[in-house]
């Protein structure tokens, strides 16, 4: 520390260091960055979840089909359904599935015999979705034909 000859007061030539400005807007910008990251986080864990149920619907939903594929033309499962058994809950023709770490997966399916075609000719759809507010974002549908041989 020198004497400054002309003031009388100390000069602190060479001592550099950050003003209380400089230091508050550094934590502004930090503050607005981890706000972005946060965001960014919250917004990764979100898609990751519904990524999770839509692969969990798709899977319940191919496996029914492939149950009902896999039935014998006579048995009562391939009775034709409802024309609104996708969209309204019929007796015989949906089921809830409980996934551990996933939730609740509503499966519905209707059977249509196509009888302007075949009468041994069905129209198979099965549709899946979790239960709850999401459950239109993470729905499954498939749907087959299957014939008699």
């Amino acid at each position: 520390m020198r004497n400054n000859s002309s003031s009388g007061r100390p000069s602190f030539a060479g001592q550099e260091g950050f003003t209380l400005i400089e230091a508050v807007v550094a934590t502004g910008i930090l503050i607005v960055g981890l706000v972005a990251i946060s965001n960014l986080m919250f917004v990764a864990i979100s898609s990751n979840s519904i990524a999770n149920w839509q692969t969990g619907s798709a899977f319940i939903a191919s496996q029914k089909l492939e149950e009902l594929r896999a039935t014998t033309f006579t048995d009562p499962s391939l009775n034709d359904s409802a024309a609104d058994s996708l969209d309204v809950d019929q007796a015989g023709y949906n089921e809830e599935i409980t996934v551990d770490g996933l939730g609740v997966f509503h499966t519905r399916w209707r059977v249509q015999t196509v009888a302007a075609v075949s009468p041994n000719l069905k129209f198979i759809a099965v549709q899946t979705e979790i239960r709850g507010p999401l459950s239109r974002r993470t729905r499954a549908e498939f749907t087959t034909l299957r014939a008699r041989r």
